[in-house]
């Protein structure tokens, strides 16, 4: 579902962070799905480029299950 998640809050770079409390600070209720219907009791394949610390995923998926997903799986191109 294309566009279904969307950032709400302008964050700083998370290679600005090199504590993972702090990565997980920076990225808290960073995203919010604007349509919840499009993802209620849905499968989700949430696809990321780089998975580092985390932090972005952790939110993306907290978003996303508020919204409803039924089941949410995250994909990554590259662990750092």
């Amino acid at each position: 579902i294309p566009k279904a998640l969307y950032r709400i809050k302008d964050t700083l770079p998370q290679t600005e962070f090199k504590d993972l409390e702090a990565r997980r600070a920076n990225m808290q209720n960073s995203f919010s799905v604007k349509f919840p219907e499009l993802v209620k009791d849905k499968n989700i394949l949430l696809v990321d480029d780089v998975f580092t610390s985390g932090a972005t995923m952790g939110d993306a998926v907290r978003a996303l299950r508020a919204a409803g997903a039924s089941r949410i799986i995250g994909l990554v191109v590259a662990k750092a």
